[in-house]
């Protein structure tokens, strides 16, 4: 009887040695997938444009301009507005009532337009007069919006998806 014993206890260790690396692997991969933060900016005729960062990694962070309400979504280059690894977490707009103003650096380019045209106008901005950082610096005075955006969105979805460490 003590080798039936022996066997229970160690199948007993093998199923909760299995189940704490199951939930440390599943840890694993969610705290290295993406982290995702979203503010709504609405533009005229009703219409909302989000602002979405994604953050991976120790140092890699991605914001998009999206027509996607969901939050929790990587930004698709066909259709969104995309800041590869900006150097901070802020989006310099001016929304209009006839669309939507962005501003980006007139030589050391970090946004990238999307494919297809949106349907409503979208101008991006790069002009050296007024150049980025003063349109920045204060942006009231050229009826411009700083917003900073937050890792504020919980994508439980995100938890078994494939880790974006990697890209």
């Amino acid at each position: 009887m003590p080798v039936r014993r022996n066997k229970f206890v160690l199948v007993s260790v093998f199923m909760v040695g299995c189940a704490i690396l199951a939930a440390v692997g599943a840890w694993w991969n969610w705290s290295l997938s993406s982290r995702f933060g979203r503010v709504a900016i609405p533009v005229g005729d009703g219409l909302t444009v989000y602002a979405v960062r994604e953050s991976w990694g120790l140092s890699s962070e991605q914001l998009s301009l999206t027509r996607n309400p969901d939050g929790c979504t990587p930004a698709d280059s066909a259709n969104d507005y995309i800041f590869r690894n900006p150097s901070d977490n802020s989006v310099l707009y001016k929304a209009t009532d006839h669309g939507l103003t962005l501003y980006d650096y007139p030589f050391n380019r970090i946004m990238s337009e999307p494919d297809h045209s949106w349907p409503f106008k979208v101008t991006v901005s790069r002009s050296k007069d007024p150049f980025y950082d003063e349109v920045r610096s204060d942006p009231a005075k050229y009826g411009a919006t700083l917003t900073k955006i937050p890792l504020n969105e919980t994508c439980w979805k995100n938890i078994f998806r494939r880790s974006n460490s990697l890209r």
